[in-house]
């Protein structure tokens, strides 16, 4: 977990601005359907950055 406060610059390190509203410093509009179809293309991106840190216990 990443606490970023008012670090955008920071933030994008970790996500990229494509995928973000403009109001988190991105290229979207504010809209969440926007956002939603950005996200859900990149999930490849997302199954990548979730095999760092701990492993679940199953």
């Amino acid at each position: 977990m990443h606490f970023h406060g008012s670090n955008l610059e920071s933030l994008h390190k970790h996500l990229p601005p494509e995928i973000l509203p403009k109001y988190l410093g991105g290229h979207l509009s504010d809209s969440n359907e926007d956002y939603n179809s950005k996200i859900l293309s990149k999930d490849s991106y997302f199954e990548d950055i979730n095999k760092y840190g701990y492993l679940p216990k199953f």
